[in-house]
């Protein structure tokens, strides 16, 4: 289990999630054990939500959470960004935990902003890194300041990710969710040149009718040419 993580979210889910029984948030006490020094802890899990729209960076929207909290150990402040953890990496967890750089950054910086810095420490793959980050922009999207500095560091790393994946063949709803992320952010920082000349790039236009990449594409460059940087939000049926 991975907490929060959209390993293999795609954007083209924009479009096509399932409509939920409307749900109210809650909560459930669940107590959980540090892989890192055995302590038990009570963690605060999410137990119901009911999402309703999702926005452009993939952070859903509704009755929710977003990102969702993740179990963090109390003594250690190392953030469960997995459950499936083997000795080796454990390990090196218990050494990173107890650097300097590790300490600041976990007095510093967010749950998810953290959990990325663990897993490039790990040499977790570049998706896997990128989407934390981008997670991580999430929780700072009220603070302007850190917003920045985490959208930044989430292009770098979504580009770095998208190094992988090519536009024809297997991985091409990866390729189109790098791109039009990419564009998203470099939107939502005002960099309106750049984000207008990344999305003039892209073939969206030829995409088909209904197309979640379209849609996306059309609304972007909506969005761009009116040089609005606000989070923006597709709802379902959305371009259908």
């Amino acid at each position: 289990m991975t907490y929060g993580v959209f390993r293999l979210f795609l954007l083209a889910a924009l479009l096509t999630w399932l409509a939920q029984p409307a749900s109210a948030l809650t909560y459930r006490e669940v107590t959980y054990t540090c892989p890192l020094d055995g302590r038990t802890f009570a963690y605060q899990a999410v137990n119901s939500y009911s999402q309703f729209g999702m926005q452009l960076d993939l952070r859903p929207t509704g009755a929710l959470v977003a990102p969702i909290p993740m179990p963090v150990c109390p003594d250690s402040g190392f953030v469960v960004y997995r459950d499936d953890f083997g000795d080796e990496e454990i390990s090196l967890f218990r050494r990173l935990v107890q650097a300097p750089e590790y300490r600041a950054l976990r007095e510093a910086e967010t749950d998810y902003f953290v959990a990325a810095h663990q897993a490039g420490k790990l040499g977790e793959d570049a998706w896997t890194i990128a989407i934390l980050t981008l997670q991580a922009t999430w929780e700072v999207q009220e603070m302007p300041e850190r917003y920045g500095h985490y959208a930044a560091l989430a292009i770098t790393r979504l580009e770095e990710a998208g190094k992988n994946y090519s536009l024809d063949g297997e991985t091409g709803e990866q390729w189109w969710t790098v791109k039009l992320l990419v564009v998203n952010l470099y939107r939502r920082l005002g960099e309106f040149d750049t984000a207008a000349r990344l999305l003039a790039a892209l073939p969206y236009s030829k995409e088909s009718e209904g197309s979640s990449f379209r849609t996306v594409g059309e609304r972007l460059a909506n969005l761009i040419a009116r040089k609005e940087s606000a989070a923006a939000e597709l709802g379902p049926g959305e371009g259908q």
